[in-house]
């Protein structure tokens, strides 16, 4: 079963880039030069692919076959494809100015369903990607002009908004049965902003807002938003950060990072990285004068303990460093309070480690006569006291009154139904739906961005989450968990373990001791499609 489990069904964009006329160019010149020259191309779109989040699955002589989708699924493949083509064309331009024989490429783009996984003998085994969307792109790199980029009429569904295009008739390509319409890229959009209706949260506002003039009279605010993903919790706090943008605050803004539930303190890093604005920084030198700058030399004390490596965890899990980090960041955000309000937004916090979330509550039931607003953002509830929004998905009128406000179609009243019934109301499904350029008065398919947007989540999991959410989408939408964790074949800890985490992360939900369903329809059919044919027929034997 673990053999035919490492390869999975995915939807990947696909870029090849190649030298024109590199063969003729081979023959007519010395071996050291080509080699030279090829070196210098492929160092550049390799660094490129890699910064724009893409994998080099392979050189095949002067051409570079990179995926964006995969093995790691992020948002914004497509577009990040396209980044990195304008980047490679730029760079190579740079390049040219500097070569005595100038190189001119090609670059073509394509975004569909492939098979990936490892492939060939078990000694050569190599990660890449299997299908006719691998055929579709290279044929569209091949037949391209020099120096230009072209990509499929899928690539570009996926990316219109963001990119200016120029479409051409649909073409036969040698070895392709079907004629393809491709479109070639001349620019970034700009200034295109995706207004979508705040329907049904209009109230939600109003109250952020109202704690927030509460905090500026001195009296701490404590606020929790829960909902389930999609909801519009993010579309909620981005409302009241416009809304704070020419208002007299100090904001911190964070979100919470789902891969380090399991590292103590690592929510209070995250905290004080965000304060001090040092995300990004690697350079410990740096990192220790901006302690030395902002912190007096009690908390630089024991926040410097928390951002060095040299810790042993023993320390790390001790009563005094428990002690000393409340304090220091009691400390902290008292003197930030002290002029404007303050207003601290933890988003997304579901997976804020344990001892993080009990200095948080220790600090927030202490601390009551400052101009400071918390407001934590979460799938389910981590504070039990304070104000709280439950983000509830749209009713079958809401979802009715978005539709007509969102969608460019008029929908039959059935599709409309429809709708609602396989997002379950939830906002950011419908809206995804709504947008696919596919979409037609009397038919909905699951357009790729929403594709997109749910395995970016799941390939974030754990490797056993993400294995037993697949195979937990074979016994349907609704399932025991008994025969769940038979067929895992994991133990009690870690089949435990990866149903807590999957239920954190939004996907599945207990519904009784031995029952769980899949929040959405449309989570459960994209997850079921992410498995192999045969792997399917294999679990459900």
């Amino acid at each position: 079963m673990d053999t035919e489990y490492k390869s999975e069904r995915k939807f990947v964009t696909i870029l090849f880039a190649d030298i024109v006329n590199f063969t003729r160019f081979s023959e007519s010149h010395d071996p050291e030069i080509v080699t030279e020259l090829l070196e210098k191309f492929l160092k550049i779109g390799t660094n490129i692919v890699i910064k724009r989040g893409g994998f080099v699955d392979k050189y095949v002589g002067d051409c570079i076959m990179a995926l964006f989708g995969a093995p790691i699924t992020k948002e914004n493949d497509p577009k990040n494809a396209i980044m990195a083509a304008m980047e490679i064309m730029e760079e190579i331009q740079n390049l040219n100015a500097t070569l005595t024989y100038p190189l001119s490429i090609r670059i073509g783009i394509h975004t569909g369903l492939v098979i990936a996984g490892y492939i060939g003998p078990k000694k050569n085994r190599q990660y890449t990607v299997i299908g006719h969307a691998v055929n579709v792109a290279k044929r569209i790199q091949e037949e391209g002009k020099s120096d230009k980029i072209y990509v499929s009429e899928s690539t570009y569904g996926a990316t219109k908004d963001s990119f200016i295009f120029q479409s051409s008739d649909s073409r036969l390509f040698k070895g392709l049965s079907k004629p393809i319409k491709i479109f070639e890229v001349l620019g970034i959009q700009k200034n295109i902003i995706r207004e979508v209706p705040f329907i049904g949260r209009k109230k939600y506002l109003t109250k952020l807002i109202r704690l927030s003039d509460k905090a500026a009279k001195g009296k701490l605010q404590i606020l929790s938003i829960v909902g389930e993903r999609g909801a519009g919790k993010s579309k909620l706090i981005e409302q009241f950060k416009d809304y704070l943008s020419d208002k007299n605050v100090t904001l911190r803004y964070g979100m919470g990072i789902n891969t380090q539930k399991f590292i103590p303190y690592s929510g209070i890093i995250n905290i004080l990285k965000i304060n001090l604005g040092i995300q990004d920084l690697q350079n410990k030198r740096k990192v220790n004068k901006i302690l030395k700058e902002r912190l007096t030399k009690f908390e630089r004390y024991y926040m410097s303990i928390l951002l060095s490596t040299s810790s042993t965890k023993e320390y790390m899990q001790s009563k005094v460093l428990n002690n000393g980090i409340y304090t220091s960041l009691k400390s902290m955000v008292m003197r930030l309070a002290e002029k404007d309000t303050l207003i601290m937004i933890i988003d997304d916090a579901d997976y804020i480690d344990s001892q993080s979330l009990e200095i948080l509550t220790r600090l927030l039931n202490e601390i009551k006569n400052i101009k400071a607003f918390f407001v934590i953002t979460s799938t389910t509830r981590l504070l039990e006291f304070g104000q709280l929004i439950q983000l509830k998905p749209f009713s079958l009128k809401e979802t009715q009154k978005f539709i007509r406000n969102v969608s460019p179609k008029k929908l039959s009243p059935e599709l409309v139904n429809y709708i609602y019934k396989i997002t379950k109301g939830n906002p950011l499904f419908i809206e995804e739906i709504l947008r696919d350029p596919s979409l037609d008065a009397n038919r909905v398919s699951v357009p790729f961005s929403l594709h997109e947007s749910i395995m970016a989540r799941v390939d974030k999991l754990h490797a056993s989450s993400k294995k037993l959410l697949q195979y937990a989408s074979v016994l349907g939408y609704m399932g025991n968990i008994n025969i769940l964790q038979n067929i895992s074949n994991f133990s009690d800890n870690k089949f435990n373990s990866s149903m807590e985490d999957l239920v954190l992360s939004g996907f599945i939900k207990r519904i009784s001791d031995n029952q769980y369903i899949y929040l959405h329809p449309l989570v459960h059919e994209i997850i079921y499609n992410s498995l192999l044919i045969k792997t399917r027929k294999i679990l459900h034997n």
